[in-house]
Order: structure tokens, then sequence, then C-alpha cells
């Protein structure tokens, strides 16, 4: 084969090879350009996430603060619990005391009662006594009387 068989095998090779790379070339461009609008869609998809973070951030800082103070509130209403606690247990005691001053009043008024009864015998006793005085007295003007007519 002679070198100019060659340069015609070659020639449609070339040309072929030409015009893929040529084909290649304005894929690259392609996928160039792509790639640069993902850079940009990237810088404003991480501008966004630098947004998204700083409000993440934020957030997480004023939920950490909301738990710290839900915690010390947490604190205070169980020391609170426990002072409520203290106080019932001495409302008990006070009441008991209570019981213990209704028991004495209760024992007072019975001794009342029967103070009162007793006067009342007394009472009775008295006018008793008064009503006999008087049947003796008038049994004295009687005799006193009949002692007068008999004189």
């Amino acid at each position: 084969m002679k070198s100019g068989d060659r340069l015609n095998q070659i020639e449609p090779l070339i040309a072929e090879m030409l015009i893929k790379l040529d084909e290649t070339a304005l894929k690259v461009d392609k996928v160039s350009e792509d790639v640069t609008e993902l850079r940009i869609s990237m810088k404003r998809n991480s501008e966004k996430l630098d947004k998204h973070t700083d409000i993440l951030v934020k957030h997480s800082e004023n939920i950490s603060f909301l738990l710290e103070n839900q915690l010390l509130l947490n604190n205070k209403i169980d020391e609170m619990d426990k002072r409520f606690d203290r106080i019932d247990g001495k409302f008990d005691q006070i009441d008991q005391k209570f019981d213990r001053i209704d028991q004495k009043f209760d024992g007072i008024d019975g001794r009342l009662d029967k103070m009162d009864n007793n006067f009342d015998e007394i009472k009775r006793r008295f006018v008793e006594n008064e009503n006999t005085q008087q049947e003796i007295k008038l049994i004295q003007e009687s005799i006193l009387t009949l002692l007068k007519n008999k004189n």
C-alpha cells in the first residue's frame, strides 16, 4: 500500500474524528455553561442555606434559653410545692389543735349544761322553799288569828 492510499484511508477517519472533536467541544461548552449555572445556583443556595443556618442557630439559641428558663421555673415550682406541703402540714397541726380546743369547749359546754341544770334545780327548790315559807306564814297568821280571837 502506497502512502497516498494510506492517506486516503486516514482522511475519512480524521474527518470523522474532527467532527466528533467539534461535537465534543460543543458538549464541553454546554457542560461548562451548565457547570457555571450550577455554580451560580449553588452560590444562591449557599446564601439561602447561610440565612437558614443563621435562623436555625437563632432558633436553637432561643430554644436553649427557653429550656433553661423552663428548668429554672420547674425548680422554683418544685420548691413552691415543697413549701406548700410544709404549709399543709402546719395547717394539719393547727386543725388538730382546733379539734382539741373544740373537744375542750364541748367539755365546757357539758359542764355549763350541768351547771344550768343545777341552777334550775336550785331555782326549783328555792321556789318550793318560798312556797313552803308562804304556807308556813299563812299557817302562822292563821294560828295568830286564832290565838287573838281566843283572847
